[in-house]
């Protein structure tokens, strides 16, 4: 969703109303841009199945940042957005 030939997912992030809008990584597939993967992990060049950096949960706060940028808020605030919109999710 991050990648820069996204145009139609960068939109989608864009309009997705905030109190709707959750965060996911694809993982283990569909690898973001390298700013958006998890330093460690991506050090250690640890792949998935087909043979692309493997994609993990621990991306999600480096793809806030990058929703947060297409949007255009500040990443903090989406991240608490996102976590009450998790946790309104699962309680029903």
């Amino acid at each position: 969703m991050l990648q820069e030939n996204c145009k139609s997912m960068h939109r989608a992030i864009r309009l997705v109303p905030s109190e709707k809008i959750l965060l996911e990584t694809d993982s283990p597939y569909l690898t973001p841009p390298k700013e958006y993967l998890f330093k460690p992990a991506a050090e250690k060049n640890i792949k998935n199945d087909m043979g692309y950096l493997r994609n993990e949960p621990a991306n999600i706060p480096l793809i806030c940042k990058g929703a947060a940028r297409l949007r255009g808020v500040n990443a903090e605030d989406l991240e608490i957005q996102t976590e009450k919109n998790f946790q309104k999710f699962i309680e029903n």
